[in-house]
Formats: structure tokens, sequence, C-alpha cells
């Protein structure tokens, strides 16, 4: 059993502040003031709590201590026997030019709380949060999803964190949930359940999207860690869909038009030839690595998910309840539901892989039938040397100044042009013959008809 608070490796960069940036951190340029969304509910002894739940808008030391305190909202007293729930929705901070952390894409950014460390202390006590969700954030955006059991003041509870990293974008959440489970009569201590839930990096479309969502459930649902750890894999699927469905319409689209526009072919040749952004003026390379990339984002969570449903799967035949069963039911669709995308994007990067692969073969020919033309072509030249290099090589000799003697000794010597004549056609005939010779010799065997279509 894992303590909330006796970590034996404990990490001092979290209690000295150092991982994170707060509101009073020594560069108050690079700490925009945020406002957290902080929802809680409390079963009191009148007719149940229905929704909308209440929502308190948190900036300020003051009010989060107002919202926190034990006395305004009961939802933190762990002991009572009322079922409770209570999340805050820490927003994702902008981008900030010249700041810490510039962009709000990068995965230090859920390291930026907006509040001052005194509170982050406080929220800490009264939300149960587990230190190894502080450690999380040091992993560099790694996808996480991990069960603890652990115990808090003799309560034995439930930790579960979530870490997200989805998107060429590279978004970047984290759920840290804990879950004080039941202890009804006739136990020493009854208790009502409670979960207590953060939600780091959280955009404005997701701080809405929560809000309207958890109105859905009633109180008993809401107390259930389940609830809200479910919304955010639903969320996080549906972002997932989204933007790996557009990458692969856009591809389609593309690739599909390859036939009936020959610019775009000859787009996708250039490609094929050196890939850098100059040569692939329709994108469709760096489409192919972005929904690569996406499929190995999906695998990589499809594996924290597996091992989320193992855990589930392996506890406590005894201890489980109607949620746990729910939840493996519903994990067991998830995988199913990111094989088969995985499967669609696999089948899909195949085909286009083996697209590729064929107009890389075209192109070869191509390069080999060019070739076979150029051959053809010094053949000719060639053949044309040998026809005519005789003819000069005797003109050549017969103007030597040193023969005039043979050409006009005695009676019935026979005119230049006879003498060129005798010469010439005989060395033509034996420098063909030699060359036809050696052809048929050095003819290489089965690819006589290699250049035939050329």
């Amino acid at each position: 059993m894992d303590s909330l608070w006796n970590n034996p490796n404990p990490d001092p960069r979290i209690d000295a502040g150092d991982v994170f940036k707060f509101t009073d951190s020594p560069a108050p340029n690079d700490a925009p003031s945020l406002k957290c969304e902080c929802i809680s509910t409390h079963q009191i002894p009148v007719p149940a709590n229905i929704p909308p739940w209440p929502v308190t808008q948190c900036e300020t030391d003051a009010e989060w201590t107002t919202w926190l305190g034990q006395a305004a909202n009961p939802a933190f007293d762990v002991g009572s026997v009322d079922r409770a729930f209570a999340a805050v929705l820490v927003p994702r901070t902008p981008d900030r030019p010249g700041g810490n952390y510039t962009s709000s894409n990068h995965h230090r950014v859920l390291e930026y709380l907006p509040f001052s460390r005194a509170t982050f202390s406080s929220i800490r006590t009264s939300m149960m949060l587990h230190y190894r969700a502080m450690t999380i954030l040091l992993h560099r955006g790694v996808p996480v999803i991990s069960r603890i059991p652990a115990q808090f003041q003799n309560i034995e509870c439930e930790v579960y964190i979530l870490r997200i990293q989805h998107g060429i974008a590279n978004d970047h959440q984290e759920l840290v949930v804990t879950h004080v489970p039941d202890a009804p009569p006739p136990a020493a201590a009854p208790r009502g359940r409670k979960t207590y839930a953060m939600l780091l990096g959280a955009s404005d479309k997701d701080m809405s999207g929560y809000k309207r969502i958890l109105n859905f459930f009633d109180q008993d649902s809401i107390s259930s860690p389940f609830t809200i750890i479910k919304i955010f894999l639903e969320r996080e699927r549906d972002r997932r869909w989204a933007e790996i469905d557009a990458k692969i319409t856009a591809f389609e689209k593309k690739f599909f038009s390859m036939d009936q526009d020959k610019t775009k072919t000859t787009a996708l040749k250039t490609a094929i030839r050196g890939f850098n952004a100059s040569s692939d003026p329709q994108g469709l390379v760096q489409l192919y690595l972005e929904i690569s990339l996406l499929k190995n984002n999906l695998a990589a969570w499809m594996t924290q998910l597996e091992g989320f449903l193992k855990t589930i799967t392996d506890d406590n035949p005894n201890n489980r309840t109607a949620d746990f069963k729910y939840m493996q039911a519903f994990l067991s669709m998830l995988v199913c539901e990111y094989q088969s995308k995985i499967n669609k994007c696999e089948t899909m990067l195949q085909g286009a892989s083996l697209a590729f692969q064929m107009e890389t073969v075209n192109l070869s020919r191509m390069d080999t039938n060019i070739a076979l033309r150029d051959g053809k072509q010094m053949k000719a030249v060639a053949v044309l040397t040998m026809i005519f290099l005789p003819g000069t090589f005797i003109a050549t000799l017969l103007a030597v100044p040193q023969l005039d003697s043979i050409k006009s000794a005695g009676p019935g010597t026979l005119p230049a042009w006879t003498w060129y004549l005798v010469l010439f056609v005989p060395l033509t005939i034996v420098v063909l013959g030699i060359y036809w010779a050696w052809i048929q010799f050095h003819k290489p065997t089965g690819l006589q008809d290699l250049g035939s279509n050329v």
C-alpha cells in the first residue's frame, strides 16, 4: 500500500517548487493570471442533489481559501457519511512570447499553475493529490495511465493518473483523480465515497465541455471516479478521431486525384525522387508522415488503455462494484475502437506505400527506357563512324606525298580514285564484319527484347 505523503523517494524539486511555475514565482511577467473552474457537490439530507452543479471561479488566494474551507464546502470533509465530488479545471496557459515556456503546446506547459505556492499546498491537502501525479509531469509528455492504491490519514483510497499527449500540435493534459470508497455500516467509521479530481492543461472548449457533461450525472454517479475518467477518455478519443480523420481525408483527396491531374503526378514523382519542402508542393509526403505519427500515438495510448483494463480486471473480485464492471466494459470497447482506427491507418499507409513503390518502379522503368534509347543512338553513331572512318583513313593515306610515285608508276597506272575504291570498299567491309561479329559474341541472353517497346 502506497502512502500519499510518506514518499520513500521524494523529489526535492516538488517540495521546493522548482518543478512548477506559480503566480508568486520570481518572474511575474511569465505568470499570467488565469481563472480556474471549480466544481463541488455534497449530498445533503434533503431530496437528492440534482444538476446543474455549482461552479466557482477561483483566482485569488482568498477565493481559493473560501472554496477549499470545509466549513463552507463540506465536500472536503473526508470522514463524513455523505457522498461528495470536487473538481478543479486548470486552464492551459496561453502562448507567452519571451517567457520561459513560450508555446502552449510545449510539454512543460502543465508545470504552470495559476495560483500561489500556499494555495497549491492547500489544494494538495484538501484534494489528496498524490505526489506521483506531480512527478509524472517530469516525464516529458509520455502518455501514462496509472492506478495507485494509497492511504490518507489511515483511510484507504485509490489514485488515478492520466497523462496524454496527442496530435501534431502536441496538446498536453493531465487528469489526477483521488477516490475514497464507501465504508458503509457496520464499519467502525461509516463513510460515504468521495472523488476529487484536477484537470491540468484544459482549453476553453474542454472547460465548457466538462461542465456541460458533468451536469448529466446525478449525485451517485458523479461521486464515482470512473465518471470523470470516462469523460476524459471519451473527449480524448474524439479529439484523436477528428484529427486523424481530417488527415486521412486530405491525403485521400490529394492521392486519388493523381490520375486526373498530370501536374500532381509530376509533383508525386518529384517528391519520390527527393523529399523536401519545395519538392513536395502537394504536401503528400508530409501528410503521410503525419498520419504515421498519429497512428503511433494511437498505438501508444492504446497500450496504456490495455494496461488500465488489465489493472481493473485483475482487481479483487470481492471488492469489484458495478462501477468497476461498467468501466471494464467501457475500456474493452474503447480498446477495440482504437484497434479499428489503427487498422484503418495501417491499411491506408500500406496502400500509399504500395502506390509509392509502384510509382518508383515506373520511374525506374522510364529511366531504363531512356538509357536504352540513348544506347541505340550511340550504336547508330558507332555504325556511322565505322562506315565513314575507313574512307577518311584511305583518303588521308593517299594524300601522303611519299605515295605519289606508286600511284604514277609506269604505263597503265590506275587513276587515284580507283586506288581509293580498291582500298576503301574492302576495308569498310572488314571493319563492319568485325563489329557485327563482336556484337554477336557479346549479345546478352534473356534480354534480347528488353527495349523492344522503346
